[in-house]
């Protein structure tokens, strides 16, 4: 169950990340244009979102991964019984 959340908490997390990147970008392209891109606090945030998201995701791939392999192991023990 935790697998799962963290997974579903990590996708959240890159979304709204990256729907920040692309505000940032829309407001360096429209509202302000002498503005820098990088120094945009949303960019920042959305970068962050990004990339704490991504981590959460691998995390929860691998988590899950582990928990394959357990089950597998132990029905394979469980066979040679």
């Amino acid at each position: 169950m935790i697998i799962s959340s963290l997974f579903l908490v990590g996708l959240v997390v890159f979304l709204t990340g990256y729907f920040f990147l692309g505000k940032s970008q829309a407001e360096a392209e429209c509202k302000e244009p002498n503005r820098e891109y990088f120094s945009n606090p949303n960019f920042t945030g959305g970068f962050a979102g990004v990339a704490i998201g991504v981590i959460f995701i691998i995390f929860g791939f691998a988590l899950q991964a582990a928990d394959k392999v357990k089950a597998f192991e132990s029905r394979a023990i469980t066979s040679l019984r």
